[in-house]
Formats: C-alpha cells, sequence, structure tokens
C-alpha cells in the first residue's frame, strides 16, 4: 500500500509539474524588410531553440518572469521581458540590421571566412566603390589603386614579383568566388571577361599562397567576390563615353577627322556634312574620330527565400590606334 500512495504521489506531482510549463511561440523577422530570419538563435537562462524555415520558434518555459534573448549573425541582439502563466503566449522580433558592427570579412588567405583583422597575412580589399568611383571598364584598371600592384603586359605584379612564366602561366592567381577564372590553356588571366559592374569587394594576398592555391599563386591572389541580393533591392544603369581628340601632328591622324566630325563619301572625299556619329556609334572605321561608348546594369533583389541577381556589361571600342578596336 506504501509504494501505491508513493506511485501516486510522483504520478500527480508530475502533472503539476507540466501544467505549469508553457509554450512561447513567435516569429523572427527583418525590421526593415519583413523577411522571416532562419536559424536565429532565441534562448531565455538555460533555454533554447532556434527558428525553423518559416522564421518561427517554440520555447518551452516555466511559468513566471523570463527575458527572452534574440541572435542573429549580421543583426543586433535584442531581448525582452515576458511573464509566462499557465497559458501559452506569443512574442514577435523585429531584429535591426548590424552590419556596422561587423568588420569585413575575407576567405582569400585561409580559404574561410575569418575577420580582416585576424588574418595574418598581407591582404587589401578595394571595396566596390572604389572600382564605381574610377570608372574603370575593366577590373585591372581598378587593382592599380592597390600599393604594390602593377599591370604590366595585362598581367598583375605584385610588389615586384613576375607576373607570368611562359609555359607556366600566370604566377598570380586570379579567382571569382574563389573559383579560379585563369584561361585553361595558357594561364592568361581574360580582364574583359570579369563582371565589373556586380562587384562586392577585391581581395588582393600580396605574397606566395601556393600551399592553398597551387603554383599559380606563388606571387599573390586576386579574389573578386561578387554581390549578392540583399534585403533591400538595388538597381543600378551607368553609361560612359570617350572621345579622342584631334593630334596636333595631323600626318599621325589615320581618322580623316579634319578636327571636326564631317562625313566621306566612298571615294573619301569630304561631304562638308557634319556627322555627329564616331566609329563606335557606328561610323565608318577609319574615317570618324575614334572612342568608345559603353554601359552597364546590375539589379539585386530577394523573393522570400530566392535571390535575383541580374548583370549586363557591354564596351564598343574604337582605338586612336589604326585597326586596333573591341
Amino acid at each position: 500500500m506504501k509504494y501505491l500512495y508513493t506511485t501516486l504521489f510522483s504520478l500527480f506531482f508530475s502533472l503539476s509539474l507540466i501544467a505549469q510549463s508553457s509554450n512561447l511561440s513567435g516569429k523572427i523577422t527583418d525590421l526593415n524588410s519583413g523577411e522571416e530570419l532562419i536559424s536565429a538563435t532565441v534562448r531565455s537562462g538555460s533555454n533554447g531553440t532556434v527558428t525553423d524555415f518559416n522564421g518561427t520558434y517554440i520555447l518551452q518555459l516555466p511559468a513566471g518572469e523570463h527575458i527572452i534573448e534574440v541572435s542573429y549573425v549580421g543583426y543586433e541582439t535584442m531581448s525582452k521581458t515576458i511573464q509566462i502563466t499557465n497559458e501559452n503566449a506569443i512574442l514577435d522580433f523585429a531584429l535591426n540590421d548590424g552590419a556596422n558592427i561587423l568588420n569585413t570579412a575575407t576567405v582569400s588567405s585561409s580559404k574561410f571566412e575569418k575577420s580582416l583583422g585576424e588574418t595574418t597575412v598581407s591582404l587589401d580589399v578595394l571595396d566596390a566603390s572604389i572600382v564605381e568611383n574610377t570608372g574603370a571598364t575593366n577590373v585591372n584598371q581598378s587593382l592599380k589603386k592597390v600599393s604594390g600592384v602593377s599591370i604590366i603586359g595585362g598581367q598583375a605584379n605584385i610588389r615586384g614579383g613576375s607576373g607570368w612564366s611562359y609555359g607556366a602561366g600566370s604566377r598570380v592567381m586570379l579567382l571569382v568566388d574563389d573559383i579560379p577564372a585563369l584561361q585553361a590553356d595558357a594561364g592568361f588571366p581574360n580582364w574583359v571577361d570579369l563582371p565589373v559592374e556586380n562587384i562586392a569587394n577585391i581581395e588582393v594576398v600580396k605574397g606566395a599562397a601556393s600551399a592553398l592555391y597551387g603554383s599559380s599563386a606563388m606571387n599573390g591572389i586576386i579574389n573578386i567576390r561578387t554581390a549578392y541580393a540583399t534585403s533591400k533591392p538595388f538597381t543600378r544603369i551607368s553609361t560612359f563615353a570617350t572621345v579622342y581628340d584631334q593630334p596636333a601632328n595631323d600626318s599621325i591622324s589615320w581618322w580623316k577627322d579634319e578636327g571636326n566630325f564631317y562625313d566621306y563619301d566612298d571615294d573619301n572625299n569630304r561631304t562638308d556634312t557634319l556627322n555627329f556619329k564616331p566609329s563606335f556609334l557606328g561610323g565608318r572605321p577609319g574615317q570618324n574620330r575614334p572612342g568608345k561608348f559603353g554601359f552597364s546594369v546590375a539589379h539585386r533583389q530577394k523573393f522570400g527565400k530566392t535571390d535575383l541577381v541580374l548583370s549586363a556589361y557591354g564596351l564598343n571600342s574604337q582605338s586612336y590606334r589604326e585597326n586596333t578596336y573591341s
């Protein structure tokens, strides 16, 4: 009989404990976009959980006052105080972007993401704003802004090291989002293939990194990291143009411009008709003033859990050197 009383008491005591615990649930979202945050950490003391694919969480807590703390990478940590009774409660959080307190993250020096201040090698990060403000049509034009880096004959040279070796290819590894971008046959960097309109930043490792990236990285690494969609849609459209002036020595001017945009007939006789259409805009090569024209378009946007990144780039260039164009 004694054991029966003990069993019944234990059963009632357990039911009483269960009745005093309640479920706290809610949703964790981005304050600006309202997007659900996946795998955000929610905890109260020693109790904790993470949000699911819909940004919701369920946390079982005993009755009483609790401080609920929510944290997520890239967002400011937020906490609220709630009084838990015997009934289920709902508590939502909207986290604010905390990117301003994060350090610049790099991946080139160790193949995994770490703070720039924690790297043990000489590494420079070229921000996307520098690429945009320089008006560069190719990535190699922006790399000239990095100290110790020079572009000679289309090859990157870091701190005076050899940029290219015949039969072996480039001594500076070129990467796009950690993927090698050197030509497969000659190991030559083709700068015009790189997406200058959609760059997040460019990491430049000054020094040998062949232990991680092979013999092509004996002189350093140039890693171009492309931009991804953010909570706020981003769109940029830009155009650029260049027109070369008439040289002081008319004998070296291969185009028949005579200082003005005149049109010419099939026999190369001037028609005295002004033609403001240089060759790069469809004028006859060799007849109109040379120059270049181009455009770039970039759009990045989130649709729920789907990222959309679109970009386009075009360049038509007629050099001041005869029969040189692209």
